[in-house]
């Protein structure tokens, strides 16, 4: 699977040129929201310390669906009607937690497989494209290109005095 600071970059890119639309917080919901599928993991520490063995509970399991991320844009879609700074917020959430299927779904790696349909389907699904080359370290190497990438637009921004990030 992507490492977590792929995820982060990723969705930080994405957000950034509407940076100015999304509200002065966007920066940290955008990073927020390409990290918040994984938190799976402690439902599995729990399940794990009581001795369950629920698989839907495990990393890549329910939290890891398109259910689960429309469940989040309904919620977002519900508190923008109430007020629209928040809902700005959700969006980003359910958007940044899209983003994040998706590059668990190409880029995943092992034996995760995604549960993208659940509830309807439990069938798991996989594309993995860098898994021949996971012996490469790709993802590590990934992630550098990724963190040189945004050092490098981040040091151009401030060249131009447009490094306005929140």
């Amino acid at each position: 699977m992507p490492l977590p600071t792929t995820h982060v970059l990723i969705n930080l890119a994405i957000f950034f040129p509407f940076r100015k639309k999304l509200g002065k917080y966007w920066f940290v919901f955008a990073a927020f929201s390409g990290l918040v599928l994984d938190f799976d993991f402690i439902l599995e520490l729990i399940q794990n310390f009581f001795g369950f063995n629920n698989f839907f509970l495990t990393h890549g399991g329910i939290i890891h669906s398109l259910g689960f991320v429309l469940l989040l844009g309904m919620i977002s879609t519900i508190i923008y009607y109430k007020n629209r700074e928040y809902g700005k917020y959700g969006f980003i959430l359910s958007a940044g937690c899209f983003v994040h299927l998706i590059l668990d779904f190409v880029l995943g790696g092992g034996q995760y497989s995604l549960m993208l349909l659940y509830p309807f389907v439990e069938t798991q699904f996989r594309l993995h494209l860098l898994e021949p080359y996971t012996l490469l370290n790709i993802y590590e190497i990934l992630d550098a290109v990724l963190i040189m990438c945004a050092l490098a637009t981040l040091f151009y921004l401030q060249r131009k005095k447009k490094s306005r990030l929140i």
